[in-house]
């Protein structure tokens, strides 16, 4: 029964019933108040409405019913990030890294890109070339590894990192040729490599 609930309510939220979905989780919540996949999906309903300080309390209940569940982890870190508490967010990443995931590619993505944002680009080169080596056809990861690899060779003056952006971002364009972010990361590159190539 409550599998099928669970299933239902993850139905409505897909749909993006979100007001639909928040009405059954009360419920739900109201005959069991300690259910982590009720509090996970309830946490996700207010990540979608924008409503990151209550998506943070529902993902926390739900690491604290099931504290080995990389997914619930995954969800509090995201919601820390969306609320500017990135040392949270780290932190909840890292632990739901270390439980080693069925999705460690995406848990890699997230970090390294939470790492970027904070600006430690060397660390994050190092997580988005694991996400790559797990998954070689992830489009952001490609994206955003290519991002990296540019700033950090500018900074630096580095060939070989911007060789490596532009191979990242050759892949992208033959896998996803329509991937938003890809005409501008190209052109940023090519200003970048011909900076350093007129630095001499």
């Amino acid at each position: 029964m409550q599998q099928t609930s669970s299933r239902i309510v993850q139905g409505l939220i897909t749909a993006g019933k979100l007001a639909e979905a928040e009405r059954q989780l009360v419920q739900l919540l109201s005959r069991n108040p300690n259910d982590a996949d009720l509090h996970n999906l309830r946490g996700v309903v207010h990540l979608l409405d924008a409503r990151f300080d209550q998506a943070v309390h529902h993902f926390t209940l739900a690491v604290r019913a099931d504290p080995l569940c990389s997914e619930y982890l995954a969800n509090l870190g995201n919601a820390f990030r969306r609320l500017n508490r990135l040392g949270d967010a780290e932190a909840a990443l890292r632990k739901a890294l270390a439980l080693s995931p069925d999705h460690k590619e995406k848990l890699l993505f997230d970090l390294g890109s939470l790492l970027h944002e904070k600006g430690a680009l060397a660390e994050s080169a190092v997580l988005f070339r694991e996400a790559l080596a797990i998954a070689p056809d992830y489009p952001k990861a490609l994206n955003d590894f290519a991002l990296v690899a540019r700033k950090l060779g500018a900074l630096r003056r580095d060939p070989a990192l911007l060789n490596e952006a532009e191979a990242c971002l050759e892949h992208l364009q033959r896998i996803d040729p329509k991937f938003p972010a890809l005409a501008v990361s190209r052109a940023n590159l090519i200003r970048e490599k011909a900076r350093l190539s007129a630095a001499g």
